[in-house]
């Protein structure tokens, strides 16, 4: 076999596994997550999970919120993802960082669901941003979120 064709083989074989990430969004009642990948240098989302409820107080409810609402979704997924991005409220934010407090729930939740943390967003702003990316020009709206 030719040294070309050999790396053609390769090639097909690194564009046919797809690589998986979680999505998980915190609310002070209820957790959503996602799977998504990027496809052609686009973000896809693959499959959407229930939503769960938790008490918006323990770190154990949340833990086991996340695991209920991944386990369901991940299933038939593979490679099973272990990239998370959270999707947070503002009120869990002080200026630019994570309030202490809640930095320790999302350690539990990688420590104990096994999950590698890729990054955080507000989720009211990322709402905002990609708005403003879709439409060519930041929206001029008045947002509200309703639990």
């Amino acid at each position: 076999m030719e040294l070309k064709n050999l790396l053609i083989k390769l090639k097909r074989k690194e564009e046919k596994h797809q690589e998986y990430f979680f999505a998980v969004e915190i609310t002070e009642e209820l957790i959503k997550t996602a799977i998504w990948t990027v496809t052609d240098g686009q973000t896809q989302v693959v499959k959407v999970g229930q939503s769960q409820s938790w008490d918006g107080k323990t770190q154990d409810k949340l833990v086991s919120a996340i695991d209920q609402s991944i386990s369901a979704i991940s299933a038939n997924i593979s490679p099973e993802p272990s990239g998370v991005i959270f999707g947070l409220p503002e009120a869990w934010m002080d200026s630019d960082n994570i309030i202490p407090e809640k930095k320790t729930y999302l350690k539990a939740v990688c420590q104990e669901l096994e999950l590698k943390p890729l990054g955080f967003v507000i989720s009211n702003t990322a709402v905002i941003q990609y708005l403003k990316i879709d439409e060519g020009t930041p929206p001029s709206a008045i947002f509200l979120q309703l639990n």
